[in-house]
């Protein structure tokens, strides 16, 4: 089979798995989740804010009877411009956040297949990958039960995480991009899944250490991503840092 035409079907394939889990979004309406109206008052958030002039909000001063809230300090919201910003240009804030959760939806598919593809260097092995990984379960719970934007935001991050934890271990150690694009894109989503996929990717790198001890350069690629990821993220990291050492926090 021709490369293009290899192509075409790949791509056909993609946009039907994403078009299938992507089917309740196309009637009117949408299953009201566990923390729905909370994302979607962000969403609106974001919008009034971008609406006045100010962008990147981390207190939102219309929420709890104007008194405001300071979830973009704890809580990544980097993402949530986009269905804010259809909303400032007129779209129904509904219809921006189902727009927003097909976008998601393509992403989690799309690097599920880069990641597989990589990974295996087969096309097949790709889609399998993009089939299963977007109709598994808790993904499918996510958006539409927990209806949790931060940790479906994630599940697009994951695949991208363990396709650079491979390079810096055993691949081309050179190619850092989707180690920095995972970790960074989960840091601004979720800080929960960031959390353990930190943990889960120290415990590999502690077991591989003898690589980093055979090949330095592996070592010092890892120092790189790591300082890449710090600049990436630290418009947000750092105020979030601040606010966690510098004054007590009551939950």
């Amino acid at each position: 089979m021709k490369e293009n035409t290899k192509r075409r079907w790949t791509t056909i394939i993609l946009l039907t798995i994403i078009l299938i889990c992507s089917l309740s979004l196309l009637w009117p309406g949408i299953p009201f989740g566990h923390d729905f109206s909370f994302h979607l008052s962000r969403i609106n958030s974001i919008c009034e804010g971008m609406r006045q002039g100010h962008l990147f909000l981390k207190v939102y001063p219309d929420l709890y009877s104007n008194y405001g809230y300071a979830c973009g300090l704890f809580y990544g919201d980097l993402f949530l411009n986009i269905p804010a910003f259809l909303t400032l240009c007129g779209v129904n804030l509904l219809t921006s956040y189902k727009i927003f959760l097909v976008l998601i939806i393509a992403g989690t598919a799309g690097a599920a297949y880069y990641a597989g593809y990589h990974l295996f260097e087969s096309r097949t092995t790709g889609l399998v990958s993009a089939f299963l990984y977007t109709f598994s379960s808790y993904f499918i719970f996510d958006l539409y039960l927990r209806a949790d934007l931060g940790e479906a935001q994630a599940w697009v991050f994951f695949p991208l995480i363990i396709l650079g934890i491979y390079r810096l271990l055993w691949g081309e150690y050179q190619k850092i991009v989707p180690l920095v694009i995972g970790f960074s894109g989960l840091l601004l989503s979720h800080l929960l899944s960031f959390a353990m996929a930190l943990i889960f990717a120290a415990l590999l790198f502690l077991m591989g250490s003898f690589r980093f001890w055979r090949e330095p350069k592996r070592f010092f690629a890892l120092l790189k991503a790591t300082g890449l990821t710090l600049l990436l993220t630290a418009f947000f990291l750092f105020p979030l840092l601040e606010q966690m050492f510098t004054g007590p926090i009551y939950s």
